[in-house]
C-alpha cells in the first residue's frame, strides 16, 4: 500500500488530475475562464488508507501547486506587484485561496 503522502499529479489538457496510487482515490480539477480558483470537476474516492477529507485537502494543495507552475493561478502579491508598478505603489503578499 502506498504512503498516504505520495500523491500523483498529472495535467491532461485543461484539467489537473490528482490520485493516490494503488487506491481508487482521485479528483479532477479545472480552472474556469476569468477565475482565480480551481474547481472540482469529478471526484472518485473510496478504499484508501486516509480519510476522504484528508485526501481532498492534500489533493487540492497539490493541484494548486501544479496550477501555479502552469501559470493558471498566481499569488496575490504578484498581482499587486504588477498593479503597484503601474501605480507606483508598494506591494503586500497574500495567498489566493479557494
Amino acid at each position: 500500500m502506498p504512503c498516504p503522502d505520495q500523491l500523483h499529479v498529472e495535467v491532461l489538457n485543461d484539467e489537473i488530475v490528482v490520485i493516490l496510487p494503488a487506491t481508487s482515490y482521485g479528483v479532477v480539477y479545472y480552472k474556469p475562464a476569468n477565475s482565480t480558483q480551481l474547481l472540482v470537476r469529478n471526484e472518485f474516492p473510496s478504499g484508501a488508507p486516509i480519510t476522504q477529507a484528508e485526501f481532498l485537502a492534500r489533493a487540492l494543495q497539490a493541484a494548486r501547486a501544479e496550477a501555479r507552475e502552469l501559470g493558471w493561478i498566481v499569488w496575490r502579491n504578484q498581482i499587486r506587484a504588477a498593479r503597484g508598478r503601474k501605480a507606483g505603489l508598494p506591494h503586500v503578499g497574500r495567498l489566493i485561496t479557494g
